[in-house]
């Protein structure tokens, strides 16, 4: 009896189911009845901003976007670029936003761009934004005493996976060992396009730009983050100590492989925000606001940029 082997969608949907159990056991041990009273207190007003400063982020990403592909020389129309990125949201929720690559097959799709030259994007995007995190919350690590071995040993990893990337000489080895293979010379062009494009991203001026960014943009959401706690009438958290929380929160949720981080991100945040004297029912509360305005606004946003998307490749 031939076995049927699992699929990598059939990965992406184990994944989001357990993210989706882990993000029902942290709502089950939040109180929930308790938690909706709270939600009847969040200020309706704050709304605005809190959407508004997650646009902003969304916004400063498609500019590390244009980034990129100006670095590979791609020219397409920005109206038509802006569109692709935006699709790129309704992938938000898979594992590292590694479903972001289906921008890449929007490029084929629509330019004949080859998905092995854009698909690195995805990569150096995520290894920016993880860079950014690290700046955005790592005083506060050092502050609070709170993850300093994790921090400094993802620091360095990160280092060394930067420094690996963008070396020509690795590069050459590898290919060089895989073209030994006969399994994956036929894909040698292919493995020479990626890392062609990783290259070129990773040149220092690209990184910093990336990273200058990145660090506007996760400082948009972390903001919104602070707002939410005012609109419940959280005011002993100040907005340094809503950074720290946000981006460490964000670090443990991507790292964790788990579909945008459900169930991890929510748990660390509010965790955190019970260290700092916050009960489970404010920290609940806040957290759910939180994800609301911002990873499930980007999810609806996606869809919806999506659906566009898919209508114009339909046009004749």
């Amino acid at each position: 009896m031939i076995k049927n082997k699992p699929t990598k969608a059939n990965k992406i949907q184990v994944a989001i189911i357990v993210g989706l159990i882990l993000l029902l056991a942290f709502l089950v041990w939040s109180d929930l009845p308790e938690v909706f009273k709270f939600f009847r207190n969040f200020k309706l007003v704050y709304i605005v901003p809190v959407l508004l400063l997650s646009l902003a982020n969304y916004f400063i990403r498609f500019l590390k976007w244009q980034l990129y592909l100006k670095s590979l020389f791609i020219k397409i129309n920005r109206k038509e670029s802006l569109a692709i990125f935006f699709s790129g949201l309704a992938f938000a929720i898979t594992p590292a936003k590694m479903g972001e690559v289906y921008k890449s097959y929007l490029l084929k799709v629509k330019f004949n761009i080859p998905i092995s030259k854009t698909a690195p994007i995805v990569i150096i995007d995520r290894l920016t934004d993880f860079i950014s995190f690290i700046f955005l919350g790592g005083l506060g690590v050092f502050i609070f005493r709170y993850g300093v071995l994790f921090f400094i040993s993802l620091s360095i990893f990160l280092a060394l996976l930067l420094f690996i990337l963008s070396s020509k000489k690795f590069s050459f080895l590898f290919l060089n060992k895989l073209s030994k293979f006969r399994f994956f010379r036929n894909f040698l062009p292919y493995l020479e396009n990626v890392w062609n494009s990783t290259i070129t991203m990773t040149d220092p001026k690209i990184i910093l730009i990336s990273i200058f960014l990145g660090l506007f943009a996760w400082s948009a959401e972390c903001l919104a983050f602070w707002v939410v706690l005012q609109g419940i009438n959280i005011t002993n958290i100040s907005v340094f100590s809503a950074f720290f929380i946000y981006a460490f929160s964000m670090i443990l949720g991507a790292i964790s492989m788990i579909p945008g981080g459900l169930g991890i991100q929510e748990s660390s945040m509010a965790g955190l925000l019970i260290l700092m004297s916050l009960n489970k029912t404010q920290s609940t509360a806040a957290t759910l606001i939180v994800r609301a305005g911002t990873l499930w606004f980007a999810v609806l946003v996606g869809i919806f940029a999506l659906i566009i998307t898919q209508r114009s490749l339909k046009k004749p």
